[in-house]
């Protein structure tokens, strides 16, 4: 799953569906267009851990950030 940029690994916590599904329960906060509850199919790589190979269901979820600001004085 990319947009064309780089990407880099991130863990995110899931808990398993079936053999080859699992539904996010943690996702990091930088994780673009991901939110827990999202259902990927994953597969297990050579390494030993399990990596998304695509999203069957949204949750519906979203992840809004608000950063605060300075007040201008005007």
């Amino acid at each position: 799953m990319t947009d064309g940029r780089p990407w880099v690994a991130r863990a995110c916590g899931a808990v398993p569906v079936t053999a080859d599904t699992v539904r996010l329960y943690n996702s990091p906060w930088f994780a673009r267009n991901v939110a827990n509850g999202d259902l990927f199919r994953v597969r297990r790589g050579e390494d030993g851990q399990l990596w998304a190979d695509e999203r069957l269901e949204w949750s519906g979820y979203a992840w809004l950030a608000a950063e605060p600001v300075e007040a201008s004085g005007e």
